[in-house]
């Protein structure tokens, strides 16, 4: 009788064990589905939000979009005409996504890692849901370097001749994204040398760090200024060195805009009207686009603070350094600092104070700027 007592007490004490693990595992599904149900709550809300942007793009919008085009078209032909022994000498590196029927040339620091990670998503190559798992970035940056890279580079095809490459051009949703030289590198120098860590797309800049200090001394923001200055004005007359820092190079330089016809040039600076426009033109829709009014304003005043730091020689070298980028894409050398340029602007050439039209940087000074998932 004892015997039996005690194998029904512990079969008892099984069963609460088992009704123990039973409501555990039960409870954990339940906040699993919870927290996957509000994710899914989350990514609607944010296509709905989406869509509702795209379609409340009036006629306006497209007008302007439409003017802007044309004028940025014309600026780079005018700067073709006008310059053809520097900017007829550019590299190009265009990248093809058969599958879209998308041509596109990168420059690194303007929205590259996000443009990499839509041509992902548009491959099927990974889903936007990924950006929201732990240690994303570097299962991220796998993707985009060991598969979606190396596929669009190679899918471009080979012409003889550069009318076959243009006919081929005009035939596809082609575009090139440009920003602000000077905020580009101020974000180089605040995520590449300021804040170097030794990760996989930051091997490249060892060498850069290095050397800044071997001349310098120190890795501070003059020191890095006078670095680019010397890189470009030594080793791109007229068409840069391999060796230069893909993230320093000017535009001009790397997407051969006198031969390659692309239908849309896109700034930063309007990307965001700028892309909601083209999806629907293009019938595309880009998953990682987000709206954040304030952003703009905080990268412009990061800018502002450190192009202060350097004084008025210095930031004058640094301008004419970039002359032929702000005056090919219309930006305002005076946008984050005013400085009196008048008595160095005969030193300059192209002329950028009288050459600039600065219409559309005035308008389109308080615009949207976009943020990507991470």
């Amino acid at each position: 009788m004892m015997r039996q007592a005690v194998i029904k007490n512990r079969c008892n004490l099984l069963h609460v064990k088992i009704n123990y693990k039973f409501l555990l595992l039960t409870f954990t599904g339940i906040i699993m589905l919870a927290f996957y149900f509000m994710d899914k709550r989350s990514e609607r809300r944010h296509i709905f939000r989406s869509r509702r942007m795209l379609q409340s793009i009036d006629e306006e919008v497209f007008a302007k979009f439409f003017m802007d085009q044309k004028r940025r078209k014309d600026r780079i032909k005018m700067m073709c005409e006008t310059w053809p022994n520097v900017l007829n000498k550019s590299d190009r590196d265009l990248y093809f996504l058969k599958s879209h029927n998308i041509t596109y040339c990168k420059h690194p620091k303007v929205g590259s890692t996000w443009l990499a990670s839509e041509m992902a998503f548009l491959m099927g190559k990974a889903d936007p849901s990924i950006m929201r798992e732990k240690d994303s970035y570097h299962k991220f940056h796998k993707i985009r370097s060991e598969e979606v890279i190396p596929e669009l580079t190679s899918s471009f095809p080979q012409f003889n001749s550069d009318e076959d490459m243009r006919s081929f051009v005009e035939n596809t949703f082609s575009f090139s994204i440009v920003r602000h030289p000077l905020d580009r590198l101020v974000s180089t120098y605040i995520n590449k040398i300021l804040n170097y860590m030794d990760r996989m797309d930051n091997k490249v800049f060892r060498r850069s760090r290095n050397e800044i200090l071997e001349t310098y001394g120190n890795l501070n923001f003059t020191s890095y200024i006078n670095y680019v200055i010397d890189e470009i004005t030594n080793y791109c007359v007229p068409r840069c060195s391999r060796e230069v820092n893909w993230h320093f190079r000017p535009f001009y330089s790397g997407c051969d805009y006198c031969k390659v016809p692309y239908k849309y040039i896109i700034k930063m600076e309007t990307i965001t009207r700028d892309l909601s426009v083209i999806q629907q033109l293009e019938k595309v829709e880009f998953s990682g686009i987000r709206i954040n009014p304030t952003k703009g304003k905080e990268s412009k005043s990061t800018t502002v603070d450190y192009l202060n730091m350097l004084d008025e020689e210095l930031y004058f070298k640094l301008i004419r350094t970039f002359a032929i980028d702000m005056n090919m894409f219309m930006f305002l050398p005076k946008e984050y600092r005013d400085i009196d340029l008048s008595k160095y602007n005969k030193q300059v050439k192209p002329d950028i104070l009288n050459g600039t039209d600065t219409s559309e940087a005035t308008t389109n000074k308080n615009e949207s700027s976009i943020t990507v998932t991470k």
